[in-house]
């Protein structure tokens, strides 16, 4: 079943409050590459970005439907793919901040 952004979005206010409380506890020491794994919509990477302005982030999600929201968010420091939690892991890449608001628990 694909995800519907819509749907999602009109549960935003209860979602985004455990989104808000964990961001306060992320330091910008050092922090220079991050990724937020399920992205969804892509707002809340965009809130990291403008919170965080020293770091690149890449939002990841495995929904086409919740990405087609992304693309407006997108710019120099930002940048979304279509990707799956597995396809993180068995990646090289290094990250200071590897981010998730909801996406392990599913």
């Amino acid at each position: 079943m694909p995800w519907n952004p819509e749907v999602y979005n009109q549960f935003k206010n209860i979602c985004y409050q455990p989104f808000f409380d964990l961001i306060e506890n992320i330091s910008s020491d050092g922090l220079k590459k991050a990724i937020d794994i399920g992205c969804g919509t892509g707002e809340q990477t965009h809130i990291l970005s403008e919170k965080f302005t020293d770091t690149n982030f890449l939002g990841i999600d495995s929904s086409v439907e919740m990405l087609d929201k992304s693309s407006g968010f997108e710019n120099e420091r930002l940048s979304f793919k279509q990707k799956t939690i597995e396809e993180l892991y068995d990646s090289d890449e290094k990250w200071d901040l590897i981010f998730s608001n909801a996406a392990l628990q599913w």
